[in-house]
């Protein structure tokens, strides 16, 4: 009977490894205004984007808000595609508006005609959308007062 377990062991131990996601990985972790998100695809197997076409990104999943209400939701963000193995996705005031003050836990997905290639479900990413720092302190300022009055106060001749 040990013979067996042993051997059923040796077995799924030589077993290959899982497929890596066509999605690898998603850069910042901490996603500010004004940055840009980078989406990375796996190479490989003819997987990857198609350079020149459309490209939405979808983030799927939990987005804790401040407060520490949780909300699961599905985001879907225009980008670029710079080659087969990166997009773009500005973090733009349209962005903030869309995704929100939340950290983000869920998959990553990008669509692009009637294909979707998406990050594993079993390692979800774990990113911070626009959390309070004194660059969007910054910005706030800039469309409480507007423009013009902040360089008028901080004495800037534009």
């Amino acid at each position: 009977m040990t013979r067996i377990a042993l051997l059923l062991a040796a077995v799924a131990g030589c077993a290959a490894p899982p497929p890596e996601a066509p999605i690898r990985d998603v850069r910042p972790d901490r996603v500010q205004r004004g940055e840009s998100i980078v989406v990375e695809a796996a190479t490989g197997r003819g997987r990857g984007f198609q350079p020149g076409a459309e490209a939405t990104v979808l983030f799927d999943g939990q987005f804790r808000r401040p407060g520490g209400k949780i909300e699961r939701l599905k985001v879907e963000r225009p980008g670029r595609v710079l080659s087969r193995t990166r997009i773009l996705v500005d973090a733009d005031l349209a962005a903030e508006r869309a995704l929100g003050r939340a950290d983000f836990v869920g998959v990553v997905s990008v669509k692009q005609g009637e294909t979707i290639l998406s990050s594993s479900p079993r390692v979800p990413f774990e990113l911070e959308f626009f959390p309070p720092s004194l660059r969007s302190a910054t910005f706030g300022a800039v469309a409480w007062l507007g423009e013009r009055r902040l360089e008028d106060w901080l004495g800037l001749d534009v």
